[in-house]
């Protein structure tokens, strides 16, 4: 129920948990072996890990790779030699949580008294505490990169070659594609934006490969762009005239905002509706009449990569080697963040959402502990 476990005979290997949105690999290997290594691994606490003892938490693709180091040497500890590799596809489809509880894979337990929250007062309105988000404000990258970066190819794990490093499938994916494989809160983020525009008099949309754009005849007033779990609204806005308010917008950078510079990142509720007050200056300064309410539900259903790929809406730029996961960093770059100065197209990469990696990651740790088999002895 809480794990998966990987023996061979009555010899434990490995456990997988799985906190949030991080893989926790237990393995049968000594953590002391490996203190002040790059691996970074933790001596599992609870006697469910007595014989899996070293943690270690995967939670980027460079992790990953780290993981299948020590799994190798955790197999090779147990006596077993590689056999033919696995290739199975563990990507499991995403099911509803009612699908879940038929299934009797979630468990309901009856509802509780939700304790009595606080009304909020106008005066918590401009209290930015739940807008800080330190990665999407410290990384500049954002700004750097011009539409043409949200097309940027994606990496999925793919395999591995010959020489044992691993294979990323390079995906070249669509504003639309985007969209359809955001997360449920990003799709309402975006229903209500999009809404909200065409709700005026004379406002049409326009979807291109990279972005989204609303115009009033040929007045430009929006754009929308999807970076990761962002949505990145541009507006036909003065970005000076909002200095040192609560909605802390940005001047964009590239010639294909030079109409919209004002950026608006969406990535919370209450940034979802302050982008609805800027929506309304960006149409009542281009003169636009409030029109009927547009009702409309644009929260694309999810769907699959190959559907996507189907439908042209992404496009398949073949495999390569991962040259970040097959190149183990240096000490210090182990524990730094110096990825924020990889080359653009690096980091829209590490851009991914690190939940569909740690997907994906989950379906190699099954393939490469099953391709071990015990020796004979």
């Amino acid at each position: 129920w809480g794990c998966e476990t990987f023996k061979s005979g009555r010899v434990h290997l490995a456990k997988i948990v799985v906190r949030g949105k991080t893989l926790c690999l237990y393995l049968a290997l000594d953590p002391a072996a490996y203190e002040g290594t790059k691996y970074r691994v933790t001596k599992a606490s609870g006697g469910k890990f007595e014989e899996t003892p070293c943690l270690f938490k995967v939670n980027g693709m460079r992790r990953a790779q780290y993981a299948l180091d020590l799994i190798r040497d955790a197999c090779q500890q147990a006596g077993l030699e590689l056999g033919e590799a696995s290739a199975q596809d563990f990507r499991y489809p995403f099911e509803s949580t009612e699908a879940l509880i038929a299934k009797a894979l979630i468990k309901e337990l009856g509802g509780v008294a939700a304790a009595p929250v606080a009304e909020v007062t106008p005066a918590e309105e401009v209290t930015p505490t739940e807008e800080i988000a330190p990665t999407e404000e410290v990384a500049p990258t954002e700004e750097i990169a011009p539409v043409e970066t949200d097309a940027v190819a994606n990496d999925e794990p793919q395999g591995f070659d010959a020489n044992g490093q691993l294979l990323v499938a390079r995906y070249d994916r669509s504003y639309m594609a985007r969209l359809i494989q955001s997360g449920d809160e990003t799709k309402q983020y975006y229903s209500d934006i999009k809404n909200a525009l065409l709700s005026y008099k004379k406002v049409s949309a326009r979807t291109s490969w990279g972005c989204e754009t609303f115009k009033s005849g040929r007045v430009h007033l929006a754009k929308i762009v999807v970076r990761g779990k962002t949505l990145c609204l541009y507006l036909a806005l003065d970005p000076a005239a909002y200095e040192g308010t609560k909605y802390r917008v940005t001047k964009a950078s590239g010639g294909k905002f030079e109409e919209t510079p004002c950026l608006f990142k969406v990535n919370g509720m209450r940034r979802a509706q302050y982008a609805l007050d800027l929506i309304r200056d960006a149409c009542q300064q281009a003169g636009l009449e409030l029109g009927e309410a547009s009702a409309q539900d644009f929260r694309y259903p999810f769907e699959s990569t190959e559907a996507l790929i189907a439908k042209a809406l992404i496009k398949e730029l073949g495999a390569t080697v991962d040259a970040q996961a097959s190149v183990a960093p240096s000490k210090d770059e182990a524990h730094s963040e110096s990825d924020v100065a990889a080359p653009v197209e690096q980091t829209a990469v590490n851009e991914l959402g690190q939940e569909k990696k740690a997907n994906a990651f989950l379906a190699f740790f099954g393939k490469l502990l099953g391709i071990f088999r015990r020796k004979d002895q």
